[in-house]
């Protein structure tokens, strides 16, 4: 399986038909803790709210932590 990560509309629609599995910056948070990479996804995700201007929502916020054991 094929994977990449993509945040703009029209390449994920261009990978979708490639058939390439996207994820976005979330995603690959996850994955990173989950194979050891990093101790925890919360700390990543308030610095890059704060000194990357990310946006994320609350629900998806808790969602991420939910997802990474951190709730």
């Amino acid at each position: 399986m094929k994977w990449g990560g993509l945040s703009k509309r029209k390449g994920r629609q261009i990978a979708s038909n490639l058939g390439v599995k996207f994820v976005g910056i979330l995603g690959i948070l996850i994955e990173a803790k989950d194979n050891k990479l990093i101790d925890a996804v919360k700390p990543v995700m308030n610095n890059l709210m704060k000194k990357a201007g990310f946006r994320i929502s609350s629900k998806l916020y808790q969602r991420v932590l939910q997802i990474s054991n951190e709730h």
